[in-house]
């Protein structure tokens, strides 16, 4: 709806116009009008007539008790009256003889006649000046008005005006461009039809300054096409509006209701109140025919509702159906084109076009394109899309209830004041909401980035939005355990799940964005912010502790694992680059080693730390370790016995036992720890098998065709049965075995005393 066609609603009655003039000029040349005396007005002068009589009865018989006051003063006069006698004339004497005998008349006359004669007199008198006034009015009439009994006054209106049975149509100038001759020769049956606002959509509200929708008549289309609500009193229809070409001078349609959006799109009803669409600009063109029980339309929407009994399908201006039905009783509010919202008794509830429930609300709700705004009991809005997703967790709090926009009018038409408390403009990324504070006036704008609500799809048990963290404890995201502020809020650009600078912190096992440090017992949680890690209670909602690095967990975790039970060991490094241990239980968090490493790491049981010495070592418990080596601990056997070394300048290995002495004589390219025997890789990619005291006991060397000692494939696997080894080598893809007996530490003497000797 036009602001500039809200503004020309008011009528004025007057009494006479003449033709060609302009609004203006018509109103200093009105005269007053003459009307005919009806029959109801003679009835009422009748009654009027008997009331004055009834008075001057009681009038008359107070005459009479003044008279009879006179009589009794006459008597004592009369001594005087006989000597005055001989000085009157004789005309005198005849005139009051006259008098006299009229009083003894009088006199005679009993108390009620003299009532009637009175009552007799007064309305003679009344019937002859009645009759009077009425040969007066009625040659007064018949001298200035015509024959005919229609009605002559002028009703002038925003855009047209009414006289003598005809609409006078004025265009934006005020210049007349058509007439219609009305069937009903009366202004208040013949006139441009009103908009009609009976259908409950929320949808902007006009409204006079008392509250009132104000009410807008159907335009002008082209200058040309009016509708006329028209009823002659003989026609038989309840409300008949006629779709007039002042062009043509015809009649082209006739409906019963006309509902006017713009894009001259009008939803009409047939005389069967079936609804339909057509378009009226240049000319007039049938969109939809008549098919409805109703048609709902929004202005300058692409979509409309059709409704049939219980049941809502979304339709497009070609009536194509582009939903499933949507059955219910409840009344449609307002629709998008992807959404459908009803309401019955303050119950909201949304459907996308497949006819699926997305979600009921008790609060207000509104739809534009994909997304839904609910607002609660406390006025705060929630936004969420067709698919239930989240765009924000904590809702936007709203200054006023004024929900429906509402454009107030005054007197004279004009647009006075807009009420309304949001207002939504959808993006391609972002939704910018305007907020209205509670005398309306712009406040701010809150934008909600579209990407955070679509990324947090990706992410498992937690969202991020706008600069803070969300966890929950189940995969609907519902049930909230607490939040987290970031101190570097993330500038979300994709829909991957990955967040830059704070998020969940990952155990580092791959690249999965859930693969996270789970939640401990539902409580606390390490968050990666910036540069650093967070220790975060939910509960308290505080730090427990900050840290450069997380490392690892006794017992061990598994992976992609969101929350866990119990307590746990956790290493940690501190800003000052020194590793811990901590251990988070169901209700704390307790320091178990001190931040005195350089660092440390777990290797099975058991936790490898390099100390400040810059010796490693195996650290068995808070009170016992094994003893330093050289090089890093990288596995080892029976609780310690014997283990693996690495020189990490080199990438040299070596074995050596819980006391730290060497076993063997050789370095190796790699070694693999067995619980009686070890297999290590020479330089050649030789493979041999030793003992714990550093001699060879296989029978046989076997060389191999990788270097490649890790992961789910790797370049040998050894096993033993009694006195003998099966060795696998991995070739092109696939182990091949080689059978190898196991020889006594004196057959190896042996065989190397027989080798020296040969070589010499």
């Amino acid at each position: 709806m036009k602001d500039k066609d809200l503004e020309k609603t008011q009528p004025i009655l007057l009494s006479e116009i003449k033709e060609g003039k302009k609004r203006s000029d018509i109103y200093d040349e009105l005269a007053d009008e003459l009307i005919d005396i009806t029959e109801e007005e003679k009835e009422a002068m009748e009654q009027a007539e008997e009331a004055l009589a009834e008075k001057n009865i009681a009038l008359a018989e107070s005459l009479l008790a003044e008279e009879q006051e006179e009589k009794e003063e006459d008597a004592k006069d009369e001594a005087s009256e006989t000597e005055e006698t001989t000085e009157e004339t004789q005309d005198d004497k005849n005139k009051k003889t006259k008098k006299n005998k009229l009083k003894e008349k009088w006199q005679k006359l009993s108390k009620k006649q003299k009532i009637l004669v009175i009552v007799a007199s007064i309305l003679v008198l009344l019937i002859i000046i009645g009759g009077i006034v009425l040969l007066v009015v009625k040659a007064n009439k018949k001298k200035d008005e015509p024959k005919k009994e229609e009605e002559k006054a002028v009703v002038m209106a925003d855009n047209f005006y009414y006289k003598d049975g005809k609409l006078y149509i004025l265009d934006e100038d005020e210049k007349e461009i058509g007439t219609y001759e009305c069937k009903n020769k009366n202004s208040n049956s013949c006139y441009l039809a009103y908009n009609n606002y009976a259908d409950k959509l929320d949808v902007p509200k006009i409204l006079g300054e008392d509250g009132k929708t104000k009410t807008e008549r159907v335009p002008v289309y082209n200058n040309d096409y009016i509708f006329v609500y028209d009823t002659p009193d003989a026609d038989g229809m309840a409300k008949r509006i006629v779709l007039y070409s002042l062009s043509q001078k015809k009649e082209l349609e006739t409906y019963t209701d006309v509902k006017a959006y713009d894009d001259d799109y009008v939803i009409v009803a047939d005389k069967k109140d079936n609804y339909g669409l057509i378009k009226v600009n240049d000319e007039v063109t049938q969109v939809i025919e008549p098919s409805y029980e109703n048609l709902y339309m929004i202005d300058k929407a692409d979509n409309l509702v059709a409704q049939k009994g219980n049941s809502y399908v979304v339709i497009n201006k070609n009536n194509k159906v582009l939903s499933k039905k949507i059955e219910t009783s409840e009344e449609l509010k307002y629709y998008s084109n992807k959404l459908i919202v009803t309401e019955e008794l303050g119950k909201y509830t949304a459907y996308d076009y497949n006819a699926k429930m997305v979600v009921e609300s008790s609060g207000f709700m509104t739809t534009r394109d994909a997304y839904l705004f609910l607002i609660n009991e406390n006025n705060e809005m929630f936004i969420i899309d067709a698919e239930g997703t989240k765009y924000n967790e904590e809702g936007i709090k709203l200054y006023n209830d004024n929900y429906v926009t509402s454009y107030i009018y005054d007197k004279n038409g004009k647009l006075s004041s807009t009420k309304q408390s949001f207002k939504i403009e959808v993006g391609s990324d972002e939704l910018n909401i305007l907020l209205y504070t509670k005398d309306f006036k712009e406040d701010k704008y809150n934008i909600v980035n579209l990407k955070e609500g679509l990324n947090n799809k990706k992410l498992a048990y937690y969202s991020y939005f706008n600069g803070k963290l969300y966890f929950y404890d189940d995969e609907e995201k519902v049930n909230l355990l607490g939040t987290y502020t970031c101190g570097s809020k993330n500038k979300v650009t994709g829909v991957d799940g990955k967040l830059s600078s704070c998020h969940q912190a990952l155990s580092g096992k791959n690249d999965d964005v859930n693969n996270v440090i789970p939640i401990f017992n539902k409580r606390y949680v390490f968050i990666y912010d910036g540069a650093t890690y967070n220790l975060y209670d939910l509960v308290e909602g505080k730090n427990k502790g900050v840290y450069a690095n997380v490392g690892a967990f006794f017992p061990s975790l598994v992976d992609n694992q969101p929350f866990v039970s119990g307590s746990y060991d956790v290493i940690a490094v501190n800003k000052k680059n020194k590793s811990g241990m901590i251990t988070i239980a169901a209700d704390k968090v307790t320091g178990k080693y001190g931040f005195n490493y350089n660092s440390l790491k777990r290797l099975k049981d058991y936790i490898v730390a390099l100390n400040a010495s810059n010796k490693y070592q195996l650290i068995y418990n808070e009170s016992t370790a094994s003893v330093e080596y050289n090089y890093d601990i990288v596995d080892y056997i029976n609780k310690g016995q014997y283990v693996k070394l690495m020189d990490q300048s080199t990438s040299k290995y070596y074995v050596y036992d819980a006391n730290g002495k060497k076993v063997g004589k050789d370095t190796y390219s790699y070694v693999e720890l067995y619980d009686d025997y070890y297999v290590a890789i020479l330089n050649d990619k030789t493979l041999k098998i030793y003992d714990y005291e550093g001699n060879v006991i296989s029978s046989k060397d076997v060389t191999i065709a990788s270097t490649n000692y890790f992961g789910d494939k790797p370049a040998f696997k050894v096993t033993s049965s009694g006195n003998t080894f099966v060795v696998s080598i991995l070739k092109n893809g696939n182990y091949e075995d080689t059978t190898i007996e196991r020889i006594s530490k004196d057959t190896q003497e042996s065989e190397d005393t027989k080798k020296d000797e040969e070589s010499r």
